[in-house]
């Protein structure tokens, strides 16, 4: 349980460094009036995303990185290459299988082996789908929003800034995780080793992980008996205040 724990944790601190990051993209991007298409976190298949004004939110399976999509010109002009090669073989497509998608049928009459059966039509009609939500897609992605620039129009300091806003967002998250750690630990050892044994200490002596690690071991044990071990626990990390009377 320690390690699958850990693992969580670990992929958890990532997902936060990586999403902190993108914002510090998406934020500047927008300061400048940069257009940004979509924000996701995670790669492969979408478990939930939501389309806005001007982007698209998206929170994918894997947790393993984050993305914002800003405009450039370079990307215009890839997705609507894109737009036009799946509207090539669209049309193509749609020449081919004419008489089914035009039609209502759900089954077409064919011969195979001197013999006539009825073959479904629904794969036709759901490739061609695939195609129109794919051209939809891309046309998205490579139009210019009224209103909006694209990174290329805006002065060389503004990208560098929007290029380097992840990083400095990274710093700001880094400086607040230092900020609490001190304050938690109130001693002076190396902050890197103390950011560490911090975040461990804190995940350690949680009332949850308590009740994981104890309550197999300890039969009758409560709940409530579980929380006053984790609070004890957690209290002896806090700073100790001493006032002159």
């Amino acid at each position: 349980m320690g390690l699958f724990l850990l693992v969580i944790f670990i992929l958890l601190a990532i997902m936060v460094g990586l999403t902190i990051h993108e914002i510090g993209h998406f934020v500047f991007a927008k300061l400048f009036k940069v257009n940004v298409k979509e924000f996701a976190i995670g790669i492969g298949p979408k478990i939930y995303s939501k389309q806005f004004t001007n982007i698209k939110f998206s929170i994918n399976l894997l947790p393993i990185m984050a993305f914002v999509r800003i405009d450039s010109k370079k990307s215009l002009q890839v997705f609507g290459e894109l737009r036009d090669e799946y509207q090539k073989e669209a049309d193509e497509y749609y020449l081919q299988h004419k008489e089914i998608l035009d039609g209502c049928e759900k089954y077409i009459t064919i011969e195979k082996n001197g013999q006539l059966r009825k073959q479904s039509t629904w794969h036709v009609r759901a490739k061609y789908n695939s195609y129109l939500k794919k051209i939809d897609k891309y046309a998205n992605f490579s139009r210019k929003i009224d209103g909006t620039l694209i990174i290329d129009e805006v002065p060389k300091w503004q990208q560098l800034i929007i290029y380097f806003g992840g990083i400095f967002f990274n710093l700001i998250l880094f400086g607040l995780f230092y900020l609490i750690q001190v304050t938690a630990l109130n001693n002076n050892s190396n902050p890197f080793i103390q950011i560490g044994d911090s975040f461990l200490t804190i995940l350690k002596n949680m009332v949850f992980y308590n009740a994981w690690t104890t309550g197999p071991k300890a039969p009758g044990t409560s709940f409530g008996s579980v929380a006053e071990v984790g609070g004890a626990r957690w209290n002896k990390f806090q700073p100790i205040t001493t006032s002159n009377s």
